[in-house]
């Protein structure tokens, strides 16, 4: 599944609207377009994201997170997703009331001795 980044400046901000999963590579493009813009006021808008994936939230925060000299605030994002941006340092975060999705993904590496682990060699 690919992501598609939708950008609308509105006066001095500029709407970043993210389509598709937040991963590594679609986080990376969010912070690409911020770093290539002349804007310093920024709203990503995380509303579409059809599969919201620890990593991307990381990848996403750690280049968008105080003490950038930029001004960033996040919104589209669950309850459940807003807590785990503000654990990474985002502090300027709105929550979606009522928005629903299957959960935050979880790291597709494999736990020692859990379903998914690797065998070992005997």
């Amino acid at each position: 599944m690919d992501a598609s980044l939708e950008m609308l400046r509105r006066g001095p901000v500029t709407l970043l609207k993210l389509h598709g999963p937040l991963d590594g590579s679609s986080a990376w493009s969010v912070r690409n377009a911020i770093e290539a813009s002349p804007c310093d006021a920024f709203i990503i808008d995380l509303g579409a994201v059809e599969e919201f994936l620890e990593f991307g939230a990381a990848v996403l925060a750690a280049g968008i997170a105080p003490p950038r000299a930029r001004r960033v605030r996040v919104q589209g994002v669950t309850a459940e997703e807003a807590r785990l941006l503000s654990s990474f340092g985002l502090e300027r975060i709105r929550v979606r009331p009522g928005l629903q999705r299957a959960g935050i993904g979880r790291s597709l590496l494999p736990v020692a001795n859990g379903p998914g682990a690797l065998a070992q060699p005997a």
